[in-house]
C-alpha cells in the first residue's frame, strides 16, 4: 500500500502545483479569480453613487476594458492600464478614482470588465482579476463581490473571436454562466431587494435587447411557493418578507412576456442569471451572492472590439 500512498500524494501535489490557468473549465463564480467579471448592479441614480474596484493578482500588470448598459439603454464605458498587485478603482457617477473612466452615469444598470490586449482589440486570458463593488443609496453603505469567469488559454492569449466572449465552459472559451441561482437568507433579514442582469448580453452600440422571465421557487417553513417577472436585460425587484429564506431564480422563456414585451412569440428566451440581493437587518445593510447550480452554456457578451485602451501613465 506504500507505493500507492506515494503515487496518491504525487497527484495532489500535482493539483496543487496547477497555475491559475491550468485547471478544468467550471462555472463562474463570485468566490474565485477570473478574466472576466460581471458586476449585476450599478446605481448612480438620484443621490446613489457605485465604486468600482478591481485587484490585479498578478505579477505584471494588464489592460481591463469596462463597458455598461443602463435602465435608460445607454451603453458606454473605457479602458485602463492596472499595475502588478494593483488595485484601480472609480465612481461610476464621476469616473474619478485611482484611473480616469469616461462615464458619467445618473441611473441604474449593470457593469462587465474583462482583461484586453495593449492594443485593446482582443480580450485575453488574465485570470487573476477580482471585483468589489461598494454601493451608496437610499438604503445605506454596502459591497458585493463581482461574478468571476476565467479560461483554461494561457495567460495573455486571446480568448475566441474580438469582441465575442462566450460564456460556455468550452475549450478556448470562457466558464460557464449557472442554470439557476440559490439564495440562503438568514431569517433576521427584514427587507431585501434583488438585482438580475441576464447572462446574455449586446454592448455594442447595436444593443440589441435579450428577453426573459426570471421565475422565483421559495420554500420557508416547510411550504413552497412561486413567483415570476419578465426581464429585458436587467431587473431589480423586491423580495417579500414571507419569501425570504431558501429560494432560487432562473431564467426561461415565456410567451406572456411576449405580450408583456409586444414581441412575436418565442422571442422571450431560456438565459442563464447572475444577481446580487440587498438585504437590510435593523440598521445594517450588506449584499448577500448566491450559489450557482448547474451548468448553463448559453451566454454571451457582445462589445465593440475596436474602441482604444486609454494607457495610464505609469506603466
Amino acid at each position: 500500500m506504500k507505493p500507492l500512498r506515494i503515487v496518491f500524494c504525487l497527484a495532489l501535489c500535482v493539483f496543487w502545483a496547477l497555475p491559475a490557468n491550468g485547471f478544468a473549465l467550471t462555472v463562474g463564480s463570485p468566490y474565485k479569480p477570473g478574466s472576466v467579471l460581471i458586476f449585476p448592479l450599478i446605481d448612480a441614480s438620484q443621490g446613489a453613487d457605485t465604486v468600482i474596484a478591481i485587484t490585479n493578482g498578478f505579477y505584471q500588470g494588464v489592460d481591463v476594458a469596462c463597458r455598461y448598459r443602463t435602465v435608460t439603454d445607454d451603453v458606454g464605458g473605457g479602458s485602463f492600464f492596472i499595475n502588478r498587485y494593483d488595485t484601480a478603482w472609480f465612481s461610476v457617477k464621476s469616473g474619478k478614482g485611482s484611473i480616469s473612466m469616461p462615464v458619467s452615469i445618473t441611473d441604474k444598470g449593470e457593469l462587465k470588465c474583462w482583461a484586453v490586449s495593449p492594443g485593446g482589440d482582443a480580450q485575453i486570458s488574465w485570470n487573476y482579476l477580482q471585483g468589489i463593488a461598494q454601493v451608496s443609496n437610499s438604503g445605506g453603505v454596502w459591497g458585493y463581490s463581482s461574478w468571476n469567469f476565467a479560461t483554461e488559454k494561457n495567460r495573455g492569449e486571446s480568448v475566441g473571436k474580438a469582441g465575442t466572449i462566450k460564456l460556455s465552459g468550452l475549450p478556448n472559451e470562457y466558464d460557464a454562466m449557472p442554470s439557476y441561482l440559490q439564495f440562503i437568507v438568514p431569517g433576521t433579514v427584514t427587507d431585501a431587494k434583488i438585482t438580475l442582469a441576464l447572462g446574455k448580453q449586446d454592448l455594442t452600440q447595436d444593443r440589441q435587447n435579450v428577453y426573459s422571465k426570471a421565475k422565483f421557487y421559495y420554500s420557508r417553513g416547510g411550504t413552497s411557493t412561486s413567483g415570476q417577472q419578465c426581464i429585458q436585460d436587467w431587473l431589480q425587484t423586491s423580495i417579500p418578507r414571507s419569501s425570504l429564506g431558501s429560494f432560487k431564480v432562473q431564467g426561461i422563456a415565456s410567451t406572456i412576456c411576449d405580450n408583456e414585451f409586444d414581441q412575436p412569440l418565442g422571442t422571450t428566451q431560456n438565459s442563464p442569471l447572475v444577481g446580487v440581493l440587498e438585504a437590510h437587518m435593523n440598521q445594517a445593510v450588506f449584499g448577500i451572492m448566491p450559489i450557482g447550480v448547474g451548468i448553463n452554456g448559453s451566454g454571451y457578451i457582445l462589445w465593440d472590439a475596436d474602441d482604444q485602451v486609454v494607457e495610464a501613465e505609469n506603466r
